[in-house]
């Protein structure tokens, strides 16, 4: 009888035999099997081809059994669980907008002809404000079925889950609900021929492990035996998966997360009919299924274990959250947690207590509602910039808040009109004249942000469209980024291509505003300043700067003239970008990587027009120009503009 499976590859036929117990002479018996078994199942419309079938097989170690069972339980999930399987036509769902949040994807190649699948799971890669989880898992179905249909590999070798929980906040965790967690581990671990050989935590906040412990007490020695959690250590996980497949942002060889998304997104749309398919044409009639009905209840209803779970899941949350739980009405803090390097050096250097947040929180607020004069942001991750910025001085943190917003409203050439699809913004954005630097040296490490004024043409762009743009990246940074708020950042200014035309744009007065905007206006340490190849000509305008620039950052700024050996000392090199002789990945992928950021908080800056201050409504003198940028005797002779 001949078969219609694919061929494989030598490796995965010695697993299938071994590992799988597949017999080839036995395949079109039992497939004949399986087939009139279907046939005598009223309730189930599934498919009969071979491909299809031999995938439950080896997903049930041809135990026709079990592999009846799983195909049941495939279609009768798929019936119950409209949330994850109704109305999956790609042309109708947004599937774009969600490939674009790169919450879950698969990598295309593993590192051999036999190594299980790896899948990637980003908690904190989305706004669960903005996203249902129920949505992105609708999306990853998508992929789930494409590597079903192609992916021998994956149903012979199994699958490999890396859990990144970098960014995931206690939003991301609630929407794990008990009766979330029952579905999914229905739908993975009784209604998929797919094999999981490990999962792998990376990135984990503190609490995690705190949470870990407690939900271990439910899983059974097999699965537990299988679970590895490794902090922000990559290179631990390199021991499991080698480094060369993984992506670039994993410090890996592969493709960048966003083109892996874009290949899964080309392949969704180029299979769309076989995807609509799957969940119209096939599924289960529980009226004509003979014994008792299947349902949800039935399916997923939790007790004994589960509800258990579901009582220790809130005692958890209440022991172990009670930092960012508000003791008013139970509402939720919502900023990230820390890794455990940055919630040390926040508690050390920065003197937070994570028991006070919510106090220090609602102060603050209550400030800005009596201040009349002030617009602006009360969100908590905005708010906590500015109090760890200020090392949690409540009045310090007030007056640079007040500034920022002053500075906002009085500074329209910098802080106004940045719209990153404006196509003289987006030019800005794509000179790359500043660019933050993805790596740090460690885990608590400052954020290494690198300026190259030469790199704009000063016919084209003038100095405020360029700072314009260094702005953009500061507040999206401060949203983005608690390395930046927490441990501070490092300044590296080079000076290469730098012509007289580009010092002509600058003046005292310009100077001055962006002085204030980086020392008196944004909640963020600066903990080092390197100037690299500054040209003789450039000296007044360095000294210019320095004159408005604080004894503790004068103390912090370093010129080494040409020699990037003596720079190389203090910043270490691989932490660079590739044309520096690092490793951070190439000065074009680092202006992708700025212009893709600054596109993801198009709607903050466009909400930002609204906020600023009134200064009719400020109580005392109110704030003008003059009075915060007037410049005089020295300095009006120096104007160079």
């Amino acid at each position: 009888m001949s078969l219609n499976i694919r061929e494989i590859n030598p490796t995965l036929q010695k697993i299938a035999r071994d590992e799988l117990n597949e017999d080839p002479s036995q395949i079109p018996q039992m497939l004949e099997q399986f087939r009139e078994w279907i046939r005598k199942s009223p309730h189930l419309r599934a498919r009969t081809d071979d491909q299809f079938l031999v995938s439950f097989l080896r997903g049930s170690k041809y135990s026709l059994e079990r592999a009846k069972q799983k195909l049941d339980m495939f279609y009768t999930v798929r019936e119950h669980s409209p949330e994850f399987f109704k109305d999956r036509d790609p042309a109708k769902m947004n599937v774009r907008e969600y490939m674009q949040i790169n919450a879950m994807f698969a990598l295309p190649t593993s590192w051999s002809e036999g190594a299980p699948r790896v899948i990637f799971s980003r908690s904190g890669g989305y706004d669960p404000s903005k996203y249902k989880l129920e949505d992105i898992m609708k999306c990853f179905t998508l992929i789930g079925d494409l590597l079903h249909e192609e992916d021998d590999q994956m149903i012979i070798s199994g699958q490999i889950n890396v859990v990144d929980l970098k960014h995931a906040s206690i939003a991301h965790f609630t929407a794990f609900t008990p009766q979330m967690m029952k579905k999914m581990t229905v739908m993975m671990q009784d209604a998929s021929p797919f094999r999981l050989k490990a999962i792998h935590y990376i990135n984990v906040p503190s609490f995690f492990e705190k949470m870990f412990a407690v939900f271990k007490q439910f899983l059974n020695e097999k699965t537990k035996s299988r679970i590895h959690i490794h902090g922000s250590d990559l290179e631990s996980l390199y021991k499991f998966i080698p480094k060369h497949i993984l992506p670039k942002e994993y410090g890996g060889d592969g493709d960048t997360v966003d083109n892996i998304m874009k290949y899964w997104e080309d392949k969704i749309y180029a299979n769309r009919q076989l995807l609509v398919d799957q969940t119209t044409k096939y599924g289960v009639d529980e009226k004509k299924r003979i014994g008792r009905p299947k349902n949800p209840e039935s399916l997923f209803g939790i007790d004994g274990t589960f509800r258990q779970l579901q009582i220790v899941i809130k005692k958890c949350f209440q022991l172990i959250f009670n930092q960012v739980l508000c003791q008013k009405g139970c509402k939720m803090v919502q900023i990230r947690p820390l890794n455990q390097e940055l919630q040390k050096k926040a508690i050390d250097e920065l003197f937070e207590d994570p028991n006070r947040i919510e106090k220090d929180l609602e102060a603050f607020r209550e400030w800005i509602k009596k201040s009349p004069h002030i617009k602006g942001r009360t969100d908590d991750q905005f708010l906590i910039a500015f109090l760890r910025g200020c090392k949690y001085s409540i009045e310090k943190a007030k007056q640079k808040y007040d500034t920022y917003y002053t500075l906002k409203t009085h500074v329209p050439e910098l802080c106004r009109d940045r719209d990153p699809m404006n196509p003289k913004v987006l030019g800005a954005i794509r000179q790359g004249v500043g660019l933050f630097l993805p790596k740090s040296d460690k885990p608590d490490g400052p954020r290494y942000f690198l300026i190259r004024p030469g790199a704009y043409n000063p016919s084209e762009y003038s100095i405020q469209e360029i700072m314009k743009v260094s702005t953009m990246l500061m507040d999206a940074m401060m949203m983005e980024d608690d390395s930046f708020i927490v441990a501070g950042q490092v300044g590296i200014l080079d000076f290469t291509g730098v012509s007289l035309n580009h010092f002509v744009q600058f003046n005292p007065t310009f100077i001055k505003k962006m002085t204030m905007l980086q020392q008196d206006a944004a909640p963020v340490r600066n903990k080092a300043s390197h100037f690299v190849k500054m040209p003789q000509f450039a000296l007044a305008v360095f000294n210019i700067f320095q004159s408005f620039t604080n004894e503790k950052n004068k103390k912090r700024t370093y010129v080494y003239g040409d020699n990037f050996e003596e720079l190389y000392k203090v910043v270490p090199k691989h932490l660079l970008p590739e044309e520096y002789g690092g490793e951070a990945g190439s000065i074009p992928s680092l202006i992708e990587a700025s212009e893709k950021l600054l596109m993801s908080y198009r709607d903050f800056f466009l909400e930002d027009e609204k906020y600023g201050v009134d200064e009719k409504k400020r109580v005392g003198r109110p704030k003008n120009p003059e009075s915060l940028f007037g410049v005089d005797g020295t300095f009006r002779k120096l104007d160079i503009d």
